[in-house]
């Protein structure tokens, strides 16, 4: 999901070694970092200057080309989805279609959590 490189490096120098899109950022701390890209087919594609703009480029990414979750990450950008960007369709999934069709469980299971204990903070 994300790679880093010298403070020194730029954007356009990231070099991705992956096929599935990545966001990349330059220096040690992703969340200080001014310069990330997010990596298409091992090609730097998309620049921005901070974290949040690359993970929201990264994320969708997914749906402007159609690409189906990593595997190892899957749950990660599927928990994006749901909670943070309000997409949540009762069938499919962007997951690798060598898993069962619904949502994650896990990711279900958790925003209904964070759902009820939100619900308990309301006046």
């Amino acid at each position: 999901m994300d790679m880093n490189y010298k403070e020194t490096a730029r954007s356009s120098d990231f070099d991705c070694d992956t096929d599935s899109p990545v966001l990349a950022y330059a220096g040690d701390n992703p969340f200080l970092s001014a310069k990330c890209a997010v990596c298409i087919e091992r090609n730097p594609l998309l620049h921005c200057s901070d974290l949040l703009k690359g993970l929201q480029m990264w994320f969708v990414v997914f749906y402007v080309f159609n690409l189906q979750y990593p595997p190892n990450i899957a749950a990660t950008p599927e928990f994006m989805q749901r909670l943070l960007f309000k997409i949540r369709p009762e069938r499919g999934s962007k997951r690798s279609s060598n898993t069962k069709g619904g949502p994650n469980n896990k990711v279900v299971q958790l925003c209904t959590k964070l759902k009820d204990f939100e619900e308990m903070w309301v006046v």
